[in-house]
């Protein structure tokens, strides 16, 4: 079985983030190192409700709040032929 293994900003991270407001979705400016900016969509996700919405789907998961990140696992639920 295929295991899911991410890392995300959390609902915190929105606090250093350059909102842009003329989108239909969630989008931030994000600039990087070189002095590029480019329009991100960013949905910020905490814990607690990212668990439920993945086990409503039949997902087993395991995500937990760390400093300004949200880290977890999960396993889709298993298909039968």
């Amino acid at each position: 079985m295929a295991e899911v293994i991410f890392i995300d900003d959390g609902p915190a991270a929105v606090a250093s983030e350059e909102g842009v407001t003329d989108g239909p979705v969630p989008t931030v400016l994000r600039q990087l190192d070189d002095g590029s900016q480019y329009r991100i969509v960013k949905v910020l996700h905490d814990a607690r409700t990212l668990t439920g919405d993945l086990r409503a789907l039949g997902w087993m998961v395991r995500v937990r709040a760390l400093d300004r990140s949200i880290i977890g696992v999960a396993e889709p639920p298993v298909r039968r032929a």
